[in-house]
């Protein structure tokens, strides 16, 4: 019989608990950091659409996405217009979140 790994997506909690996640700027700071990670990527990689890089981040608790945020910051070269805010959000909730010892 053919091995068949388990699917971990049910595993994946987006949202940390309370009040960690409101702190940390809830929904808000979720679409803001997906949305400029897709924003950022989609010129860069044709093979994918938008929905799919910015699926690919929204799946993400806020403490990953802002290091991943970070990340892509240092490595694209050239203007990053919609990573500025984002990359100020992401060193906010990075900061914040080792405060509160979250990870």
């Amino acid at each position: 019989m053919p091995y068949r790994a388990p699917s971990t997506a049910p595993f994946i909690n987006r949202k940390l608990h309370e009040p960690y996640e409101t702190l940390l700027g809830g929904e808000a700071a979720h679409h803001r950091l997906a949305s400029s990670y897709a924003d950022t990527l989609h010129p860069l990689e044709t093979r994918l659409s938008w929905d799919d890089l910015y699926s690919a981040l929204d799946i993400l608790p806020l403490t990953l996405k802002a290091e991943n945020i970070l990340m892509l910051i240092e490595h694209v070269t050239g203007p990053k217009p919609c990573l500025t805010e984002a990359g100020k959000l992401a060193k906010r909730i990075t900061v914040l979140a080792g405060q509160l010892n979250l990870r």
